[in-house]
């Protein structure tokens, strides 16, 4: 079984302005099988909020709002599972 089967969907995190890492992450994604493709692996603009609040900082609070983000849209789109990666694998 190939990666690419056993996840029903696959998000790669990336901060809309990081086109380099965007643009290696696709580059890694082909060589691996995992060509971008609509409702299967897809690039998930990441979150970065106005404060930490709570966290250590602005970019740990935006990773986890961005995974937490995609959680909740795999429950509501009824996915078993999902593969997260973020753009720096």
């Amino acid at each position: 079984m190939l990666v690419k089967d056993f996840f029903e969907r696959a998000y790669v995190i990336n901060l809309p302005e990081r086109v380099d890492r965007r643009k290696e992450m696709t580059r890694e994604l082909d060589k691996a099988g995992l060509s971008l493709t609509p409702n299967k692996v897809e690039i998930f603009p990441a979150i970065r909020p106005e404060s930490a609040e709570k966290f250590p900082s602005i970019s740990i609070r935006g990773c986890f709002l961005s995974h937490l983000t995609i959680l909740k849209q795999a429950k509501r789109d009824g996915l078993a599972n999902v593969l997260v990666m973020e753009d720096d694998l």
